[in-house]
């Protein structure tokens, strides 16, 4: 019995304790509780509340005011939850990237604004606390959408369920369509995504475009932006017929606007191709071919004409015809048209060019120059007068040039912002540069890249003028060499591969002689077998392999674009070649020499010149350190010359 009295007391003990850990973990979570703040009163301040209702079709602007609250609230948790929601609201939809999402308001070399991984695991519980609470719905949307991109499991597919049902309770209109219209497609890609899970929101989302496609009033560009949401995320099918039909009738509304009326055009021959009803597609092609064809030549008809936007506009009606079978150009009454339009294409680009403005700067007195650079070369024995040829300048600095395009593009943004179409001297258009956020080219952001291949230009205009020319006339005058000698120095010069050694010998003589043409063609041929000789030799594969098992030899291009190059040869020689040789805005010589269109002009001009310096450069530094001191064979800078020394033999 008083062992049963025992346990009943312990028993009576533990239970106590028990209501006493319970009791005191209530007493927290009440403490927790009162220290919350009181979410809906926060986003009821008449400040909030006017900026919640003034930007109901959109987020980005609700950044300041929810930054404004924050700054002036007291309370530190509801502080934190203002500033987090200021964020999320500044983050841009990036289009193409789902799993990333969301990029920075602003980027530069200096660092960026918030990004959705930045985000603590405290700031995601603070955030999955207050979301249901925020009264703004595509903001709540979007904190939804964020939290989905950094939380896992059931909660993850709680949050997309959460923001694909918001969306589709607001719904699409034109207002949200033209202020978030990547919120949008986003949105749908997510549905795309999950399957069946996701199916019914999907669904809603094809019903929603497909209704104020074909039930509300036209607007603008509205109704064509929502076939093309559709066609991209291969919804709306079944109802093919009734786009295209729509869109046409559109376009016929637009009789005096030829712009709208071509776009819902264009869009109802590919929907009427979807339906499989090639010959009203065609039409509907057909009729904006037309269009584009007048416009251009009333264009080129005038005295001062945008010749520019005629050759874009006969470039896009080369482009709709491309959509046509080539059997049902005859019954439209197209049968000679593509001939036509590459002529004409032509012809304009020719007369634009003779059309375009000159800018001409203040000139530059390269004299001083002039005169240093014959001095550095004179009175010297061949072969240290060829190299103090070869040091009158290093090559172009790659960190150098970016640094002051990124700074030009801070001075002047809107230069930035712009794509940039470069002409050919014969009116081919052979580039089209994107501009800021673009595909990088050589990791380089597409409007940084143009700016310095843009300054590199003037530079090899300025340093061939000013330095290269002079010290080439004193150093010709003063020592007649031979293709022997330059036989010696790439015999010398490990860079230069064995089997090649009097090819680039004698490029390296013609340009001697002056004759710039012949030195570029052979050269250019020479540069690009010694990138792929080095390539090889570090182990890169240089070569593609068909499906017949031929092995072709990869192009300079795809040889320069290699994540070895700046490893191999560093990032400033990288540059000098990817500039002179592969880019259409620059001398552009790989181009130029292997398709025979090397002009006079180009062939005797500074480009030549240039090219032969950085050619004769490159080898002979290897030729002079490995003849001079061994210790330095690898070095980039050469040895120093010493006074016995000897010209080539």
């Amino acid at each position: 019995m008083a062992e049963l009295a025992l346990d009943q007391s312990e028993c009576v003990a533990k239970e106590d304790d028990d209501r006493m850990q319970g009791s005191a973990k209530d007493d927290e979570s009440n403490v927790d509780e009162a220290a919350r703040p009181n979410w809906d009163l926060l986003f009821k301040s008449p400040a909030l509340l006017e900026s919640f209702e003034a930007e109901r079709n959109g987020v980005t602007l609700l950044t300041f005011p929810l930054r404004e609250a924050a700054a002036s609230e007291g309370d530190a948790l509801a502080k934190e939850a203002l500033e987090a929601l200021s964020a999320i609201a500044s983050l841009y939809v990036i289009p193409d990237d789902w799993n990333r999402g969301y990029g920075p308001m602003y980027q530069s070399g200096e660092g960026r604004t918030f990004v959705p991984t930045d985000l603590t695991d405290e700031s995601v519980s603070l955030l999955e606390d207050v979301v249901e609470h925020v009264p703004h719905d595509l903001l709540r949307a979007r904190v939804h959408d964020v939290l989905a991109i950094r939380v896992g499991g059931r909660a993850r597919m709680d949050h997309i369920h959460a923001h694909l049902h918001l969306l589709l309770r607001v719904g699409i209109a034109s207002e949200r369509w033209f202020g978030e219209r990547d919120m949008w497609d986003r949105a749908i890609e997510t549905a795309k995504r999950f399957g069946k899970s996701t199916s019914t929101e999907l669904a809603g989302f094809q019903k929603e475009l497909l209704r104020n496609l074909l039930d509300e009033p036209i607007e603008d560009y509205f109704q064509v932006q929502l076939a093309d949401a559709l066609s991209r995320h291969g919804l709306g099918r079944s109802r093919a017929k009734d786009i295209a039909r729509r869109l046409q009738d559109i376009g016929d509304s637009f009789a005096d606007d030829a712009d709208k009326a071509r776009i819902y055009y264009e869009g109802a021959g590919d929907w009427f191709g979807a339906d499989g009803d090639m010959d009203a597609g065609g039409a509907a092609y057909a009729t904006v071919i037309q269009s584009y064809i007048a416009e251009a030549e009333a264009l080129a008809g005038e005295k001062d004409g945008n010749l520019a936007r005629a050759g874009y506009l006969l470039e896009r009606a080369l482009r709709d015809l491309r959509k046509i079978p080539r059997a049902d150009r005859d019954k439209l009454g197209l049968s000679d048209t593509a001939s036509m339009l590459r002529r004409r294409i032509r012809e304009v680009g020719v007369a634009g060019l003779g059309s375009m403005h000159r800018y001409e700067s203040d000139p530059v007195d390269l004299s001083e120059a002039a005169r240093e650079a014959r001095r550095q070369v004179s009175g010297l024995e061949p072969e240290k007068a060829l190299l103090m040829f070869a040091l009158l300048h290093d090559f172009a600095s790659f960190s150098h040039n970016r640094a002051d395009a990124e700074e030009r593009l801070k001075r002047h943004p809107f230069t930035a912002l712009f794509s940039l179409t470069t002409y050919s001297a014969d009116g081919r258009v052979v580039k089209r540069s994107a501009g800021s956020g673009g595909t990088p080219v050589f990791g380089v952001d597409p409007a940084v890249w143009r700016q310095m291949v843009q300054a590199h230009v003037l530079r090899i205009q300025l340093l061939a003028a000013g330095r290269l020319w002079p010290a080439f006339e004193t150093l010709t005058n003063e020592h007649h060499l031979t293709v022997g000698d330059f036989i010696a120095v790439t015999a010398g010069s490990s860079t230069v591969p064995l089997d090649h050694v009097r090819q680039f010998a004698r490029g390296l003589y013609y340009g001697y002689t002056g004759d710039f043409s012949t030195a570029a063609q052979l050269l250019t041929l020479q540069i690009e077998h010694f990138v792929r000789h080095h390539l090889q030799n570090s182990g890169v594969l240089t070569t593609t392999r068909t499906e017949e098992g031929v092995e072709n030899e990869k192009g300079l291009s795809s040889l320069l674009e290699s994540e070895k190059v700046d490893e191999i040869f560093g990032a400033d020689l990288a540059y000098e070649l990817r500039v002179l040789y592969l880019d259409a805005a620059g001398p552009n010589l790989r181009n130029e020499v292997a398709h025979g269109l090397l002009s006079d002009g180009t062939g005797e001009g500074a480009e030549s010149l240039y090219t032969w310096w950085l050619a004769l450069r490159i080898v002979f530094l290897q030729f002079w350190n490995r003849s001079h001191d061994t210790g330095t064979t690898a070095a980039s800078k050469p040895a120093e010359p010493s006074d016995d020394a000897t010209g080539p033999a």
